[in-house]
């Protein structure tokens, strides 16, 4: 590239030669003024040292062209310097200016360095925000469900001898340690229902349509609303940490439409292909307000090399579509 460029350099010097030998007598010292491009140009190109030696080379043809070929149309000596000197300073502007440039050039590209790194660092935190948040969400379903969850599995059973005790009894109040029992009972079943939002089935080992499953029940009965989990015959077969992202981009979906779009009729719709996942979100939920959450699933959707789309059905409910490919650019994910 770099010979190319000389090579045509040179020829345009040669043109430039040939038009002022033809042109002085007409245009006179107008023809100089291709000259003080050319210049610029060579300094710009190889610097201004090399730019000193075209500019030597044109005060030869220069004096040439002045002081002999044309010498009887020129008198003053001022006009005949003028041109050599102004080259000079065209060589010595044009060199600071490109000296000026690769300096810019050379800070934008520490620059973007910079942001690159940063960007790298920023992403790094965020993955490991990200674990930090499953492994935080583990520890309080397992809070619930093994902790409280014992307690109230105690309270149960004393509930339930006291409560045959007192029927034995014959006690009036049996009836009401009956009631008790139940509502113990009750809010044992939706502290595990809670603990499942936070702590889902390990999709490892069941995969991702089970545990989706096990969100739609536990949501429907502690919100009261119709979740339908439509799946293929196949399994879906992404890996783990893809699985576990849909997971949490499904979960957050679901919630906004509940809470900010007050939708009580959803459905999720898994399809597979060869190379990517498809989930479609459906739901009759109100105008789409901002969803606190979308930064968050759109950081997971990049982090496994995800889309979304949202359109309306023929009915007007609401079509959200995530795609996604199996092969992520980060194909280290977290643990569900």
């Amino acid at each position: 590239m770099a010979k190319k460029v000389t090579f045509l350099y040179a020829a345009v010097w040669a043109g430039y030669v040939v038009f002022s030998l033809l042109m002085f007598p007409t245009w006179n010292l107008s023809t100089a003024i291709p000259m003080f491009l050319l210049i610029g140009i060579g300094a710009w190109l190889y610097g201004t040292r090399k730019g000193l030696g075209i500019v030597c080379g044109s005060i030869v043809y220069h004096i040439y062209l002045l002081s002999f070929l044309y010498a009887d149309q020129l008198e003053l000596y001022q006009t005949k310097l003028t041109s050599p000197m102004l080259g000079i300073l065209i060589v010595f502007a044009v060199g600071l200016l490109r000296k000026n440039y690769e300096a810019i050039r050379e800070l934008n590209r520490v620059l973007d360095r910079k942001v690159s790194d940063r960007t790298e660092r920023l992403s790094a935190l965020t993955d490991e925000l990200l674990r930090d948040s499953e492994r935080l969400k583990i520890a309080h379903g397992e809070k619930l469900h093994d902790g409280i969850g014992q307690l109230l599995t105690g309270v149960q059973l004393l509930g339930s001898s006291l409560c045959e005790q007192l029927l034995a009894e014959t006690d009036p109040l049996a009836a009401q340690t009956h009631l008790l029992r139940n509502k113990t009972a009750a809010v044992h079943l939706q502290i595990r229902q809670i603990s499942r939002l936070l702590f889902p089935v390990r999709i490892s080992q069941v995969g991702l349509t089970p545990a989706l499953r096990e969100f739609a029940s536990c949501i429907s009965e502690l919100r009261k609303i119709k979740l339908e989990i439509c799946e293929p015959r196949m399994p879906i077969r992404a890996p783990d940490s893809i699985a576990l992202d849909l997971y949490r981009i499904c979960q957050d979906t679901v919630m906004h439409a509940v809470d900010r779009l007050q939708a009580d009729q959803l459905s999720i719709r898994l399809t597979d292909t060869e190379t990517a996942c498809l989930v479609h979100v459906t739901h009759n939920g109100t105008t789409e307000v901002s969803n606190e959450a979308a930064p968050l699933i759109g950081y997971r959707l990049a982090r496994i090399d995800g889309t979304a789309e949202r359109s309306r059905s023929a009915d007007g409910k609401s079509i959200t579509e995530y795609r996604c490919l199996y092969r992520p650019r980060c194909t280290e994910g977290i643990s569900g």
